[in-house]
């Protein structure tokens, strides 16, 4: 967890703090601890970030439901190409970070101060959010918020999230919205609007 602090950095701690308490004789313990000393810190910092804030989209509304359970799968088996002891420690990372301390926006800062360089990173982190929220069939204003939120801090431009937001189907609303700030019924006519 101390290798790059911050939020990410306790649930990382957290997460993964468990392997050196268990590896047994003090030669054992060095040898791991050497290995994830090595790993290469962005690497760690996407992973850790990345599988963070899709616990707290996954559980804005309280709970994980199977289908934002496998769509997080999916991205670690399909986009990331990730093998079965990296898959592990995704999952690991995901369940401390369902219940570790540390914010969404906390999380989403971090990760941006690390990855501003790389907006396809940032994209592809948009992307998924919103896979994830629409896992259950329907992305809730709070996933929404959350997501949009993140795009902000990634200073990503409001159409690329428009145009995600209606791919999932998270805008449905978003004629209702313009209703509002006319300040018109939905039902008015062609003319009134």
């Amino acid at each position: 967890g101390f290798m790059f602090g911050g939020p990410l950095g306790m649930i990382a701690g957290i997460a993964f703090g468990h392997m050196f308490d268990k590896a047994g004789d003090v030669g054992s313990t060095q040898a791991t601890k050497s290995t994830y000393t090595t790993l290469d810190r962005e690497q760690m910092l996407f992973f850790v970030g990345a599988f963070s804030m899709l616990a707290r989209i996954a559980s804005s509304d309280g709970s994980v439901s199977p289908h934002e359970r496998q769509k997080v799968l999916e991205f670690i088996r399909q986009d990331l190409r990730l093998g079965y002891r990296e898959e592990e420690a995704a999952m690991r990372v995901f369940d401390t970070a369902l219940t570790g301390g540390g914010t969404f926006d906390q999380f989403a800062s971090q990760f941006y101060q690390n990855f501003s360089q790389a907006p396809n990173i940032l994209q592809l982190m948009i992307d998924i959010f919103y896979r994830v929220a629409a896992a259950d069939g329907t992305i809730n204003r709070e996933e929404e918020e959350m997501i949009r939120r993140a795009a902000k801090i990634f200073r990503l431009s409001d159409s690329f999230v428009e145009m995600l937001c209606n791919r999932y189907g998270g805008c449905s609303d978003a004629s209702d919205k313009a209703y509002a700030i006319l300040n018109i019924p939905r039902t008015a006519t062609d003319d009134e609007v």
